[in-house]
């Protein structure tokens, strides 16, 4: 049996909310939007947050909870393989 980690399991959540939400360059969503509505843990929010930047599954602006956030076609490929 295939057991995915924790950070992973957060980081699929992620890329379908932007998915779902047709967050593509140009089109980002705000990261308090996102944590709004994922229902993460602010501590796993972040990390997961960095994880998908680290990956390039995200690109996005600085800010804090202001910045925005979009998917890439890497992120996009990453939620299909996942």
């Amino acid at each position: 049996m295939f057991v995915r980690s924790k950070i992973v399991n957060n980081a699929v959540k992620l890329l379908g909310y932007l998915i779902d939400n047709d967050a593509m360059a140009g089109r980002g969503i705000k990261l308090q939007q996102i944590f709004d509505t994922v229902g993460l843990a602010e501590k796993e929010f972040d990390s997961t947050d960095t994880y998908l930047l680290q990956q390039k599954c995200v690109e996005g602006t600085m800010g804090g909870m202001a910045g925005s956030r979009w998917l890439t076609a890497g992120g996009a490929d990453y939620y299909g393989k996942k």
